[in-house]
């Protein structure tokens, strides 16, 4: 107690823990986190004005409250709260690279200028000013995409599943951004004056993702990402397969193409039966990755049309 009040009082208790979900490393690495966090709660009460203020400052709550908070993250057997706390965390941190991931893919999509704040390449769990003005450490990000490049002309699909087996490094975020930018660059008039064009899912995990389609011409890129996957990421799942999406499906217009490609697992993405020619099963769409850009295998020409033969053969001829 601090002049008869709780210190912290319930409402800075409460904010706490919300930063600590919030901000705790992925990994718990992060050596300078607790100095970081301390700082961070001085400033936000300070700020409140409640209980302690810039210009009135009082010591011994925010003592009293940095004490508190030291407790709570001391490294100690007898640590209920951390043990309790740490599953709980990694639970919800696991779930919102998901979350990160599709943000990402949508922001570089959308129509727009996608704005790629310094040091974000990777996770990045800053606090407020002047916390979020730390060096960036260029030199490992271009470290970790040389090697990334290297690995993915190794073995494309096993750097995909290594990327999602140790994603709280943070690469497997740069390596999405590495290849958006990439598409981006080379169909720059695309992004930059393309047309969007919602789209629709059909089957029982409709709700569970978000679809657009940029066109321009006979160039299109399809935009697919997952949401709402808590319950399957809660359960340490990824997102991925038939299992979890099962009929699920996406409608295409129908001037779309038929086949596509993937830019970021280079592969393609079959298609639905020849009775429903303009769908994607999300099974498909999610078979290697948690998010998914789609481009056209052969893109369709103004002046053509497109169908398939007995053998399923994509052919274009003149309209």
């Amino acid at each position: 107690m601090i002049k008869g009040v709780e210190a912290p009082d319930r409402n800075d208790e409460y904010f706490l823990y919300q930063t600590l979900i919030g901000a705790y490393p992925v990994d718990g690495r992060d050596a300078s986190f607790s100095e970081r966090l301390k700082s961070y709660l001085i400033k936000a009460v300070r700020e409140a004005k409640v209980h302690t203020e810039w210009l009135k400052p009082d010591l011994a709550y925010e003592e009293a409250f940095v004490n508190f908070t030291e407790a709570l993250l001391a490294p100690s057997d007898d640590n209920r709260f951390l043990a309790e706390f740490l599953p709980f965390v990694n639970n919800i941190a696991y779930g919102g690279m998901f979350n990160s991931l599709a943000q990402t893919l949508v922001k570089m999509a959308a129509p727009g200028v996608p704005d790629i704040y310094q040091g974000t390449e990777l996770w990045d769990l800053s606090f407020v000013d002047p916390d979020n003005r730390r060096p960036v450490d260029y030199a490992a990000r271009a470290r970790d995409l040389e090697e990334l490049k290297s690995a993915e002309s190794e073995d494309r699909l096993g750097l995909l599943q290594d990327l999602l087996s140790h994603w709280e490094n943070g690469r497997i975020k740069l390596y999405l951004t590495s290849k958006l930018l990439g598409f981006r660059r080379a169909h720059a008039d695309l992004f930059a004056a393309g047309e969007y064009v919602p789209l629709k899912a059909t089957g029982e995990m409709s709700k569970q993702v978000c679809a657009f389609a940029r066109r321009q011409g006979p160039m299109w890129a399809l935009a697919i990402v997952p949401r709402l996957v808590g319950r399957a990421a809660y359960r340490g799942n990824a997102p991925l397969g038939e299992d979890l999406w099962g009929a699920t499906a996406l409608d295409l217009p129908a001037q779309a193409p038929r086949r596509w490609l993937d830019v970021i697992s280079g592969e393609p993405v079959a298609g639905a039966p020849p009775a429903a020619p303009n769908r994607l099963l999300l099974g498909n769409v999610f078979k290697y990755f948690p998010v998914a850009l789609l481009y056209p295998e052969e893109p369709v020409g103004p002046s053509q049309t497109v169908e398939e033969n007995a053998h399923g053969t994509l052919i274009q001829h003149p309209a």
